[in-house]
């Protein structure tokens, strides 16, 4: 997991609110051309944020994992949870959700690649429909659960059936069902 990222209509103004209260910027605000406005900031708990200017997907914009084969972990993304294969800007390959949410995967640069159970970014969640079926999918992958299923409640009194699965680069994955 390297970074999150959102997207704002007046980037320059977000950033400046952002600097006079003290966020941690790590990156001056650049432009890539034929892409868009960037900067990086950091929250309290150390979780690296893009902060991007991109008109046509605002909000919670990407997730930006690292790997040492970028090609192959996107398609591993694709064959458990979908999403439709495109470009940023005819740019950055990636997969797309729910027409906005973007899951980018990057080549690893310097270091190893760091499991994200128990850090300040722990884990990526999807729901499904139909977690039983859902978990003979995964069996009939090889895909080994790393905890659950079990059911919850969650804090606005929903129950879920949820499991854990890790990916080949240990990231932490919650797949849920809503129950009730």
């Amino acid at each position: 997991m390297d970074h999150i990222g959102f997207s704002f209509p007046d980037f320059e103004a977000k950033m400046a609110g952002w600097r006079a209260t003290g966020v941690n910027v790590l990156e001056d605000i650049r432009e890539v051309e034929g892409l868009f406005k960037l900067s990086f900031v950091e929250d309290p708990w150390g979780t690296k944020i893009e902060v991007v200017e991109d008109h046509r997907w605002l909000a919670f914009h990407h997730i930006h994992l690292r790997s040492d084969n970028p090609a192959k972990t996107l398609a591993w993304y694709e064959d458990l949870f979908g999403g439709v294969p495109d470009k940023i800007k005819r740019r950055l390959t990636g997969l797309r959700y729910n027409n906005g949410l973007w899951l980018l995967v990057g080549q690893q640069r310097d270091g190893e690649l760091a499991p994200t159970a128990g850090r300040s970014f722990d884990h990526l969640g999807w729901e499904v429909d139909d977690l039983d079926a859902f978990i003979a999918t995964l069996q009939s992958k090889r895909i080994e659960l790393d905890s659950g299923p079990r059911e919850v409640t969650n804090s606005v009194g929903k129950g879920l059936k949820i499991v854990f699965v890790v990916s080949p680069e240990d990231v932490r994955i919650e797949i849920v069902e809503v129950v009730s």
